[in-house]
């Protein structure tokens, strides 16, 4: 007796038509994959390229930060430095004025009694 599914045109076309659309089917999903697999390539590229811009920014920063620091040393020396001698200025200016005071005092005092010592023996008279 002879197989009647292996004449069955029918049977057949439906075979056929069920490997066709999973082969359809099975190149559809290489396909996906395959954009899938671009999608992510180019977004891991886009991310390395943010990623290095970023550790480039920080570098930046980093040297930035750097020679902040370093001018703020060399400022935190000058201040000192121009604060060093304004003091020495200063204290030289009060000695020079304490000694003239000490110095010139008498002076006023003696020449101040003597105005008033003439002043009282005027009127005295």
């Amino acid at each position: 007796m002879a197989d009647n599914n292996k004449l069955n045109p029918k049977k057949i076309s439906d075979k056929n038509l069920l490997q066709k659309n999973f082969f359809y089917n099975a190149e559809n999903v290489k396909k996906e994959i395959f954009t899938i697999r671009e999608n992510v390539a180019k977004e891991f590229s886009l991310l390395d390229k943010k990623i290095f811009d970023l550790e480039s920014r920080i570098s930046d920063l980093d040297s930035k930060i750097f020679d902040l620091e370093e001018d703020i040393k060399f400022m935190k020396k000058e201040f000192n430095k121009n604060k060093g001698f304004l003091l020495r200025k200063f204290n030289a200016f009060c000695i020079r004025i304490i000694l003239f005071l000490l110095m010139i005092t008498p002076f006023i005092i003696s020449i101040v009694l003597s105005i008033l010592i003439w002043l009282i023996a005027k009127f005295i008279k």
